[in-house]
């Protein structure tokens, strides 16, 4: 199986820094009137999409790698039968 994480890591972290200097540019630099709902929809998509979902990956892992458990474990099936038997006295 190939290792998916390295290229995966550097598209995440190009495009933390592509929005990181979107955010700069919108910050700092000086927009029209009538361009600022577009700014403002365009740093929501990027905000709420690519680094949540990115941030998101690197944390919890993609769903579709298969977890192994970690060597030196092992597992075993319990299982136990109940019964209930009036109590004889005497």
């Amino acid at each position: 199986m190939q290792d998916h994480f390295k290229p995966t890591y550097w598209l995440i972290v190009g495009l933390a820094i592509a929005v990181i200097g979107y955010q700069f540019c919108i910050s700092f630099l000086p927009i029209p009137k009538e361009n600022i709902r577009l700014v403002d929809t365009g740093q929501g998509i990027l905000l709420g999409s690519v680094l949540t979902a990115g941030i998101s990956w690197l944390i919890g892992g993609s769903p579709s790698l298969k977890k192994t458990p970690p060597t030196g474990t092992t597992t075993a099936d319990i299982s136990a039968t109940i019964t209930q038997e009036e109590k004889k006295e005497g």
